[in-house]
């Protein structure tokens, strides 16, 4: 581990998110304990171990959010995210779900993992297709050792 953020905000509940949906607390089944996670939402229901950066554990609600311990794992993408966290660019953690919608209130999530995105208040959120061009050929560098 290199290192971790304490009760850091995974959701809000009640409040709809930038596609029209909202969480309720009875909005998800089979919570577990813990997730791992990674950079950005992949366009894959599955979690690839290779891309994970870091795990989300004590994961609970609180009032009406839900709150958890990020730790940010000595893995190649761990490494890429704790280097633009003191890069100063911000990152939300958000739930990648496979969810059934009614009326935009997220009814049955099944959570697959935690993902950290980039904050669209960032003052780099702007340059977001440069840093993502930039991730890719990080990615690529360190895969060749």
């Amino acid at each position: 581990m290199l290192k971790i953020l304490k009760n850091v905000v995974l959701l809000p509940l009640g409040v709809k998110s930038k596609n029209d949906r909202y969480y309720v607390k009875g909005s998800f089944k089979d919570m577990k304990p813990e997730y791992y996670g990674e950079i950005g939402f992949s366009n894959s229901d599955d979690l690839y171990l290779g891309d994970v950066s870091h795990l989300v554990k004590n994961i609970k609600i609180n009032n009406n959010e839900i709150i958890g311990d990020v730790e940010i794992l000595n893995t190649t993408n761990g490494k890429i995210l704790l280097n633009l966290l003191n890069d100063g660019f911000l990152f939300v953690f958000r739930p990648k779900s496979l969810v059934t919608i009614e009326n935009g209130c997220v009814k049955n999530s099944k959570i697959i993992s935690f993902d950290a995105i980039q904050k669209d208040d960032d003052p780099y959120y702007s340059i977001r297709e440069q840093r993502k061009d930039k991730l890719i050929k990080i990615k690529e560098i360190y895969r060749k050792y």
